[in-house]
């Protein structure tokens, strides 16, 4: 049986959902509008490296796990007419697998490479075992957590007058103690990440004496300091002991906007490295800089399929 809700309750849901209707369409049109104008960089950097790289699948499963998220929200969002609670549930789960997968796992996946490519992670094997232990430690509780709490929400029918409050499909109210238990976990994952990145920046600092100017510009750290910083605010956001910090939820519909975009950007900067040992490991784990020349020669693409794993991706194995 559906609940029964006052006129009080609907009109709260009701604007809870207008609100984040409106966040998730313009974060989809600026995420949409960024893969379109970036799409030429995909096919030229992207397609061309090998495809024994870790780099490459993170990236492709980045952009294209979100684009079958987009999909599936804006079928189960619009038209917002009533449907199959067996078609509610089954589009619900699919789309959260796809948007933790497009939005946190491949996107965070491409920060914690990039930064372990700066750190010059084969020649300190003591770091690559440190930050590995942590991300199973962590990663697997909070993703744990999360699906389970995901898949609390049951699809209910609601009462007739209800149906253009909630929309489409109405899920009813989950397991909020799971989310409230990872919320912690999220922050000491988010602190922890701002942490490698604030380390990863001073460390790449001191190697080019105190210049600011190639750090930000050709190494990324714009990119990375924000994915980082905007990934701990969203996480406090989360805690209970804040639970009014972010009232409209803008640090998550943020989070889910630019951290893929700037994970992205961060991969493509990656190129423009000029110190030998940082650019080896970054061929090895990403693509292979020497093979991506601008003339965009389709010879120079079948070679950089054919060449399989560089001296450098042997290195980092050890």
């Amino acid at each position: 049986m559906p609940p029964t809700l006052s006129a009080t309750e609907i009109q709260q849901i009701s604007k809870g959902v207008s609100i984040s209707i409106g966040q998730n369409v313009a974060s989809i049109v600026a995420l949409l509008y960024y893969y379109v104008t970036t799409f030429d960089q995909e096919v030229t950097y992207i397609w061309c490296s090998s495809n024994r790289t870790l780099g490459k699948w993170l990236y492709l499963c980045t952009r294209y796990f979100n684009l079958v998220a987009v999909g599936l929200y804006l079928y189960a969002t619009f038209p917002p007419s009533a449907k199959n609670l067996f078609v509610c549930d089954s589009v619900h789960r699919a789309y959260w697998s796809f948007f933790l997968l497009g939005t946190v796992v491949c996107p965070e996946g491409m920060l914690w490479l990039c930064l372990y490519a700066l750190l010059q992670g084969p020649r300190m094997p003591r770091v690559k075992w440190f930050i590995g232990g942590f991300l199973i430690i962590y990663a697997a509780p909070i993703v744990t957590l999360g699906a389970v709490y995901r898949s609390s929400f049951t699809a209910i029918s609601p009462p007739r007058l209800q149906d253009q409050a909630v929309g489409r499909c109405f899920y009813g109210f989950g397991q909020r103690e799971l989310w409230i238990n990872a919320s912690y976990l999220r922050s000491a994952w988010a602190a922890f990440l701002m942490c490698i990145a604030i380390i990863t920046f001073i460390k790449r600092w001191r190697n080019h004496r105190g210049k600011l100017l190639p750090i930000i510009r050709r190494e990324g750290a714009l990119y990375y300091m924000c994915a980082a910083a905007l990934t701990l605010l969203w996480a406090i956001a989360t805690l209970p002991s804040v639970n009014g910090m972010d009232p409209y939820a803008i640090f998550p519909a943020l989070r889910r906007l630019f951290v893929p975009i700037f994970a992205d950007r961060l991969v493509l900067q990656m190129r423009e490295i000029s110190d030998p040992e940082t650019s080896a490991t970054v061929s090895a784990l990403i693509f292979n800089v020497r093979d991506l020349i601008d003339t965009g020669d389709e010879s120079t693409c079948v070679e950089g399929r054919r060449s399989g794993t560089t001296e450098s991706f042997a290195m980092t194995l050890r």
